[in-house]
């Protein structure tokens, strides 16, 4: 049963299929199964198409298997195949036909295939057995868009008279391949748990001591990844000592990711270079944080990824590569908004630590956690990488070069260190999580500053804003009690494009029109008659003649929101979207 059940999630490149023998369970998909079986039995016009899409390690090819030899639809489909789909630089005619003629159950002759047959006459004999018949045709692992057209093109002329109602069911990680998708989810901890003690053969009820005692942590690091859950369980099994065998997994898991490495690799390497730069980013980021997806955005404009067109916005085109990551199963998506975008985001744990290494091996990302080891100084990495980034994690890996010019620094924790961050810094963030008594950083000459968030206003930021004339975003996210007048010279910076304040905040309108600025996103707590509002007063929506250049306004409130919109109020032409507001 192990050894059935580790291929069973191995949907890489160069894996082959696998299914559960009789005796086994298949654990979480039954609602999976039935769903996709009740499409197969629906006789519409065909030939249809299904895509069973989700990330790597999650199942696509277990669940595919499961459908496939489930007998109600064996019995169903006069012609059933399978097809497991090579790598993109290895895709060839003769060799799909080959492999849909062998897979052929049941197979009408035995001598279908002759050697040396030309792809002319393995087409003839491939209509010849699926001709007039209803029929099921597996493709498993197909890796891009342009290796599902080839495929479609092909398939279709060789199968196309067939009965309607046959069916061709996809498995891939391709969200954008416009057919009837499927999507598959992660286990939950309930599920994770029971596939674990299902692949070891053991009583989840009555538990051993030793079993229970890393229950959490297994169900924690795989992260309901059925691949990780099936690897683990294989080699604990192997394991004398549980907890030692156990704890050299893990420091695995969080040092590399997947233990098999290949199919993500694959993955990774078709990516077009600025889709790989922005899949790297999320490195900086500690494991299983919830991104905001304007957060992002901001970031990776200030970053310089994204070359500018004369017929899209920047934000737009960044918004596209984080769709495109996501497309590519890449990316979870956490939260949408009300318009259906996407709101927060995250990557999955496996996928983040491939992601770190891979940064780390390129000397572009040093993610190191100080609190872990106390000997470690952040400024002995200033000029190492292009992102720092400090987090808590358990497992450091990182290289040192001296040839970088830092752009980035990113504190996710609290760092009572003093250094002075790099003149050409670009981007300088502080989580909201951390509640600052004094910025821990020197700031004064960061006149490269393009994007600046903090959680509190300290005075010695007045010079660093409105001195810097290439500051675009910024971010001062305090929340709580008394409210803080900031400066007026918080209008200063002349390409200031996103503004974004806590409900700590207030500020007075600014006394001259603000074209650049774009994105306007002000918690409640500032004084009626300006934009913002707090509980007891309602906000009034007015003063919009100085910001001409606003594409959008938020405005977020935990309870109670007032906002009145008086009809005299005018609002500036640029603004594309209605005003949105959110109650947590």
């Amino acid at each position: 049963m192990h050894d059935s059940a580790a291929n069973v999630y191995s949907d890489g490149s160069t894996s082959h299929y696998g299914f559960l023998k009789p005796e086994g369970r298949m654990v979480g998909r039954h609602r999976d199964c039935t769903v996709i079986k009740k499409q197969l039995f629906f006789d519409s016009y065909g030939p249809n198409v299904i895509s069973i899409v989700g990330m790597v390690g999650i199942g696509k090819t277990t669940l595919a298997r499961n459908v496939y030899e489930d007998p109600s639809v064996a019995s169903y489909f006069d012609v059933r195949a399978w097809i497991t789909m090579p790598p993109p630089q290895n895709y060839n005619k003769s060799r799909v036909l080959s492999q849909l003629l062998q897979s052929i159950t049941p197979v009408e002759d035995p001598n279908v295939i002759e050697k040396g047959s030309t792809p002319h006459e393995l087409e003839m004999q491939v209509r010849k057995c699926f001709g007039g018949k209803k029929y099921l045709i597996v493709l498993d692992n197909i890796m891009s868009k342009k290796i599902w057209n080839q495929a479609w093109i092909h398939i279709r002329r060789w199968v196309d008279n067939g009965l309607n109602g046959s069916y061709i069911l996809l498995t891939t990680r391709h969200f954008n391949l416009n057919v009837h998708i499927h999507k598959m989810t992660l286990l939950d901890p309930k599920e994770s748990w029971e596939l674990f003690c299902n692949i070891l053969s053991i009583d989840e009820e009555h538990l051993a001591p030793k079993f229970e005692k890393i229950r959490n942590h297994v169900v924690e690091k795989c992260d309901g990844l059925p691949q990780l859950i099936v690897e683990v369980a294989k080699r604990l099994s192997k394991c004398n000592n549980i907890q030692q065998g156990w704890k050299k997994i893990e420091k695995e898991l969080e040092s590399l990711g997947l233990l098999d490495r290949n199919a993500l690799s694959v993955s990774y390497n078709m990516l077009p270079h600025h889709l790989k730069v922005c899949f790297l980013y999320f490195g900086v980021f500690p494991k299983r944080k919830k991104i905001l997806v304007k957060m992002l955005i901001g970031l990776w404009i200030a970053e310089g990824f994204v070359k500018p067109l004369k017929c899209k916005e920047l934000e737009d085109q960044v918004y596209d590569y984080l769709q495109e990551l996501t497309d590519r199963s890449l990316l979870l998506i956490e939260d949408r908004s009300c318009n259906g975008k996407i709101k927060t985001c995250r990557m999955h744990s496996a996928l983040h630590s491939f992601c770190v290494v891979e940064a780390q091996k390129g000397g572009i990302l040093c993610a190191v956690n100080t609190q872990q080891h106390s000997g470690l100084s952040l400024k002995a990495f200033t000029n190492s990488c292009r992102w720092l980034s400090s987090y808590s994690h358990s497992f450091d890996y990182y290289v040192l070069f001296g040839t970088n010019i830092p752009r980035s620094i990113f504190f996710f924790l609290v760092n009572p260190e003093m250094f002075v961050p790099p003149k050409l810094l670009r981007v300088l963030a502080f989580d909201t999580s951390i509640s600052l008594q004094r910025v821990p950083v020197q700031l004064g000459g960061l006149v490269f500053l393009r994007y600046l968030s903090i959680t509190k206003w300290f005075e010695d930021l007045d010079d660093v804003v409105s001195n810097n004339p290439n500051l675009e975003t910024l971010v001062v996210s305090g929340n709580g009690a008394p409210i803080v007048h900031l400066p007026s010279s918080i209008w200063k910076p002349p390409n200031l494009k996103h503004l974004e304040l806590g409900n700590s905040y207030m500020v007075d309108p600014p006394s001259a029109d603000k074209k650049n600025l774009q994105t306007l996103s002000w918690v409640d707590g500032i004084e009626p008659s300006h934009i913002g509002g707090s509980c007891s007063n309602p906000i009034i929506l007015d003063h919009f003649d100085y910001l001409e250049g606003l594409k959008k306004l938020s405005i977020s409130d935990s309870i109670g929101l007032n906002a009145a919109l008086p009809e005299e109020c005018m609002y500036p032409s640029g603004l594309k979207n209605e005003v949105e507001v959110e109650w947590d």
